[in-house]
């Protein structure tokens, strides 16, 4: 073996131990305990869950602690149901249950936005994680018509730039979706921290099933990821599998893309529970 291929081999070695740290936790559907966290870097709650006293005590261990806000869509179980009722701004359901299209452009849901976000500084959180920003992808494909003369790419861009206004200079991360193209614009990109893509690799089928996407589709999303990577953003992908060893080389691929890398319970779609851990 050359010693240029033996340095490139120790290389590529050392860059796929990193994708074995347990980086990110992204777990919104129940609070654990403290002790729960343990290890990981970046933890996302959700903003109503979690009390002012995990968030003060999960930043005391030196994590960094997001609030989870479902930007793009309404939550029939949040405090707001009432008043974007009221306001006649939620529309159809998505495809989960209690959830629904929301006129992003309204002021009404823009000051709500808004009022997640103070709650979320109010609490203690670092930042900011934004969930479903490839909601108005969904309604410029539908062209409902409530949503005759809307810019819904527009319209998400500035529900960013009001949560901005809010958290100052805290981080931002969200989760791009399919809307990857969006971190070409020059105004959004500069608006965010970090990006999240769900199933970059793997697309999840029902629960507990996944299949490798179109080839084509994934050079097209790592495209855009890279545009983000290169901009001084954290990129991070979660897939969904039933181990690490499925991962075995996803994660070194992934690592020499600089994304990092969560891998969430096949079985476990709405991130009930922990990821899964290296050592376990």
């Amino acid at each position: 073996m050359s010693l240029t291929l033996l340095v490139l081999t120790v290389f590529l070695l050392l860059q796929g131990m990193q994708a074995y740290e347990n980086e990110f936790c992204y777990c919104i559907g129940q609070v654990h305990g403290a002790s729960e966290y343990q290890g990981f870097d970046v933890i996302i709650l959700d903003l109503d869950d979690a009390s002012k006293e995990l968030v003060e005590s999960l930043r005391e261990e030196g994590a960094l602690v997001l609030a989870y806000i479902n930007i793009g869509y309404a939550e029939e179980w949040r405090s707001y149901w009432q008043e974007v009722k009221r306001k006649g701004i939620a529309h159809e359901e998505s495809e989960y249950e209690g959830e629904y299209l929301v006129e992003l452009w309204s002021p009404h849901w823009s000051s709500l936005v808004e009022e997640r976000a103070r709650e979320a500084m109010e609490k203690g959180f670092d930042g900011v994680y934004l969930d479903n920003i490839d909601a108005y992808v969904t309604i410029g494909q539908d062209n409902p018509p409530w949503a005759i003369g809307a810019d819904p790419e527009r319209a998400m861009i500035s529900l960013v730039s009001s949560v901005r206004g809010v958290v100052g200079e805290r981080p931002i991360m969200v989760n791009i979706g399919v809307a990857t193209s969006l971190l070409a614009d020059e105004v959004f990109i500069q608006l965010v921290d970090g990006v999240l893509r769900e199933e970059l690799l793997q697309e999840l089928l029902g629960e507990c099933t996944s299949v490798p996407r179109e080839p084509r589709e994934v050079m097209s999303d790592l495209f855009f990821l890279e545009v983000a990577r290169l901009r001084g953003k954290t990129v991070v992908d979660v897939e969904f599998v039933d181990s690490w060893g499925e991962m075995s080389s996803e994660k070194m691929f992934l690592a020499l893309m600089g994304i990092s890398l969560v891998a969430q319970p096949a079985c476990d779609p709405g991130y009930e529970g922990l990821p899964i851990r290296i050592d376990g």
